[in-house]
Order: C-alpha cells, then sequence, then structure tokens
C-alpha cells in the first residue's frame, strides 16, 4: 500500500472518531434536534469530500 492511500486511510478514520465523538451519549433524537451537533458533522463529512 503507498503512503497516499494510508494517509486516505488515517483521515478516514480520524474523522470517524471525530463523528463518534461528536455524538457520543445522546440518542438520534437529541442529536436532530441540537443544531450545533447536527451542523458540525454535515460540515465534517462536506469538508471531507472537498479535500478528496
Amino acid at each position: 500500500m503507498t503512503r497516499r492511500y494510508k494517509d486516505a486511510l488515517r483521515d478516514i478514520l480520524d474523522a470517524i472518531e471525530k463523528a463518534q465523538s461528536f455524538v457520543a451519549g445522546i440518542d438520534f433524537d437529541t442529536f436532530e434536534a441540537n443544531d450545533e451537533k447536527n451542523f458540525r458533522s454535515h460540515s465534517c463529512s462536506r469538508n471531507r469530500r472537498r479535500s478528496s
């Protein structure tokens, strides 16, 4: 596996860890009602797609 693929996989794992920390300890209804958490998770996914 080349360095480029390893970097991409590390970025994916880092994004997963961040997403998990954003929603830790809350249920879906709470997440959906929380604009800050909802916005942050959507922003993170959009930023990742743009940087790819």
